[in-house]
């Protein structure tokens, strides 16, 4: 599997896990979860019947059409979600994301939510936390030139703090993607001139990855 995004969320995956694959696409994801005996079972479902179709393909390749079952679905809607109590939403952006959560009908016999979002990490943990999920670990991924926040999400009556909705978990294997922010925002401020809004923004979120650096490493980057 070519892709370290895909690998980051397999890690998220415990054997215990019956996994639904939101919006699986090729169901790479699938394929490596079964072939490699990481989950319980997986659902690889898609809302396009295009892309659900080219799934479908690959899993007749690698020979798994008994092992991975599809289905079209938009989002969760025509899947019998009190089979599975894990899922996995990648590659979407935010908004979506939350469109296919918001029937809590849906979502109560789903203990874990791994989710690998498009845009807009801060919109995904504060409403993940309004619907009974807690941000327990999050990685930060570099794939294809691009850093996407792989998070996983457990139900807890328990809610993130603050900074950590905002700008993530404070962990060392993330600093790589802390100074990439750092430095893109000092290199975007100069170039907002009037909008003092989004500009007061860049300078907080500065401060507060700068923050998170100096607390892993002990330096503050320049």
């Amino acid at each position: 599997m070519n892709s370290n995004r895909l690998l980051q969320i397999s890690l998220f995956i415990d054997h215990n896990d019956a996994v639904i694959d939101v919006g699986c696409d090729h169901a790479l994801l699938d394929i490596y979860l079964v072939e490699n005996n990481i989950c319980k079972k997986v659902l690889a479902s898609d809302i396009s019947e295009n892309a659900l179709n080219q799934g479908i393909a690959n899993i007749k390749k690698h020979e798994l059409e008994f092992d991975i079952p599809t289905i079209i679905s938009d989002g969760l809607t025509s899947i019998e979600t009190s089979l599975y109590n894990t899922v996995v939403l990648s590659g979407m952006g935010a908004h979506t994301i939350m469109h296919i959560l918001h029937n809590k009908k849906k979502l109560k016999t789903i203990n874990k939510i791994i989710i690998s979002s498009n845009n807009n990490y801060d919109l995904v943990r504060r409403e993940l936390n309004k619907l009974g999920y807690y941000l327990i670990d999050e990685k930060v991924v570099n794939d294809k030139e691009h850093y996407y926040p792989i998070m996983k999400f457990v139900k807890k009556h328990k809610r993130n703090h603050f900074c950590e909705i905002k700008y993530g978990l404070l962990k060392i294997s993330n600093v790589p993607y802390y100074e990439f922010i750092v430095k893109h925002n000092k290199e975007l401020k100069p170039l907002i001139k009037k909008d003092l809004i989004k500009k007061l923004k860049i300078m907080l979120e500065t401060h507060y990855y700068q923050r998170y650096i100096k607390k892993i490493t002990g330096k503050k980057l320049k």
